[in-house]
């Protein structure tokens, strides 16, 4: 976790109520799946010149476990997903984490949830791993921080993050630059100008700046590198492979009658097994975030999305302020959506 408790919890939100009735049947998103092109493509970058402090590389904790030694740039390699290229800039990022660690999200506080109004907004998401696991690119880019934030503001205050590393993409969707931002690191290996690769080295999990525990912070930022121009990482992160089989993406908004986007409301999904039965699978939150920070891509307009989603037909239910209920197909590698509380789904294009 990064984010310190709230001095003040938020007002009571509205949880989730067992199911009544289905309501209506949404639609799943077409657009080509919106599954991206390969990581590595793009022109490259010349390198940035940027105000960061390099720093040394840290030495890990004397408690940190047991890793194989890696060799900076070189040893860890994270294989890109065999997806279909299509024009929706999502699903395209690789893993932060190489294979072998913990490369899944941390459920118990995704990108936008306050934890019930305990704590402020996630502008990222979490990847708990032991402090030394490397911290590798999840795509082509040119380091344009690298150091700890002590007397550089990369969050709300500094030493938020403590250790980091901030990417500069070489991919540009639509010429929107792209940075990520990895958090919380025990270790640097890169320096501010050096372009990197999908794999390459960036540093190690650790727990400096504020955080419980040792884990990653992962922050996808658009246009600028600033706190408040996050993007949820769930939409850009291709799916992973499970037991032989890719997994899928969904996202969605819950609306008012206004069609105003409802923070902080408790989506449930539910998945129907081999025998017709409903099985709850996630509880997720909308989006909570600070009047200044939208969150939501600019294209989907959503206020909930989740990655790593097996294949198969779900149910979505949600409040806004009546029950909705939604159903939707999560299909191998592509993104599917649902739509509350505005009737039928609109099916925003997610392709230019």
């Amino acid at each position: 976790m990064t984010e310190p408790q709230r001095k003040s919890p938020h007002p009571f939100r509205l949880g989730w109520v067992p199911l009544a009735i289905l309501v209506s049947i949404g639609a799943a998103l077409g657009c080509g799946g919106c599954a991206g092109s390969p990581v590595g493509s793009g022109d490259h970058l010349e390198p940035i010149p940027s105000p960061a402090i390099s720093t040394p590389a840290l030495k890990a904790s004397p408690s940190a476990p047991t890793l194989p030694a890696l060799t900076p740039l070189a040893s860890v390699k994270t294989p890109t997903p065999g997806l279909t290229p299509s024009p929706c800039p999502l699903l395209w990022l690789g893993r932060p984490i190489p294979l072998g660690f913990t490369q899944f999200i941390d459920p118990s506080y995704p990108f936008g949830s306050t934890q019930g109004g305990t704590r402020e907004p996630h502008h990222g998401v979490d990847l708990e791993n032991p402090q030394g696991t490397p911290v590798v690119a999840a795509a082509p880019g040119t380091v344009v921080f690298a150091g700890n934030d002590l007397h550089f503001l990369l969050g709300p205050s500094f030493n938020f993050y403590g250790n980091v590393v901030v990417l500069q993409l070489d991919r540009e969707p639509e010429g929107h630059p792209i940075f990520l931002l990895q958090g919380h690191l025990s270790e640097i290996a890169v320096k501010v100008g050096q372009h990197v690769l999908p794999g390459d080295l960036l540093g190690r999990v650790g727990l400096t700046g504020v955080a419980i525990g040792a884990h990653l912070h992962f922050e996808v930022r658009l246009d600028t590198d600033q706190y408040t121009s996050v993007r949820n990482p769930e939409l850009w992160l291709a799916p992973r492979s499970q037991a032989g089989t890719t997994l899928g993406a969904l996202a969605g908004r819950v609306v008012d009658a206004s069609g105003h986007l409802l923070p902080g409301r408790t989506v449930t999904l539910r998945k129907w097994d081999d025998l017709g039965g409903l099985q709850i699978v996630r509880f997720l939150t909308t989006y909570d975030f600070e009047a200044d920070t939208a969150g939501s891509d600019d294209l989907l307009k959503e206020n909930f999305a989740v990655t790593d989603l097996e294949p198969g037909i779900y149910q979505v239910t949600a409040y806004s302020p009546n029950l909705q209920v939604a159903t939707t197909t999560v299909r191998p590698g592509k993104l599917a959506w649902v739509d509350l509380g505005t009737g039928p789904d609109p099916l925003p294009a997610c392709s230019h």
